[in-house]
């Protein structure tokens, strides 16, 4: 898996032709095409790829006071409860660092700043089901002010959680189908808690 992949998956027809302008210009025996779906699948045949997989960014915080871990809460749809850690998905063009920021902002309330990034998660995950998909996560820590006031409709809430009662939380399950959460996403966690964490982890 390379980011090229991205580039097989995302590229969309424009007027100026884009990156597979610039593929044609590099070899005038490529041909034209006369549809999207031609032109995708020569972009992903040309590459020797064997399938594409969607991009998934995103971005969450360790938010750390006086020995606790702020985690949120959300319903699955299987109506379990999850706890994760304040983040998600970035927009299109948005950094991971602005994603966290607004994230943070939309889940918690909170304010943060003086990010520093803590670790990058990548490789694919939840292969076989219908959340399958390259994940593309950064981890960072920050500074938090304001209050508590989730408007993110999917979090139920945010709490302080004391470090030695985190990961009793954690699921190590494989996830049901319904379920776009992995346990694997855990890990970084564990050892940012334990003060082993690693700049990269490949999943």
């Amino acid at each position: 898996m390379t980011s090229r992949i991205l580039w097989g998956y995302k590229e969309k027809p424009s007027s100026s032709g884009g990156f597979l302008n610039w593929m044609r210009s590099a070899d005038d025996a490529t041909p034209t095409f006369k549809s999207a779906r031609k032109e995708r699948h020569y972009t992903k045949r040309s590459m020797n790829l064997s399938r594409v997989v969607p991009i998934k960014r995103a971005a969450h915080v360790y938010l750390v006071q006086d020995g606790k871990l702020l985690l949120v809460t959300e319903r699955m749809d299987d109506g379990s409860i999850f706890w994760g850690l304040p983040g998600g998905k970035a927009d299109g063009g948005e950094s991971l660092a602005d994603a966290a920021v607004r994230q943070v902002k939309l889940e918690t309330g909170l304010d943060v700043n003086d990010l520093e990034f803590v670790s990058l998660l990548e490789g694919e995950m939840l292969s076989g089901s219908k959340h399958h998909h390259y994940a593309n996560f950064a981890r960072f820590t920050a500074r938090c002010s304001g209050e508590i006031a989730p408007t993110d409709p999917e979090v139920l809430g945010a709490h302080w959680i004391e470090v030695a009662d985190v990961m009793n939380l954690v699921r190590y399950g494989p996830p049901p189908e319904v379920e776009e959460r992995h346990p694997l996403i855990w890990i970084p966690t564990r050892d940012f808690l334990e003060g082993k964490a690693r700049a990269y982890y490949p999943i």
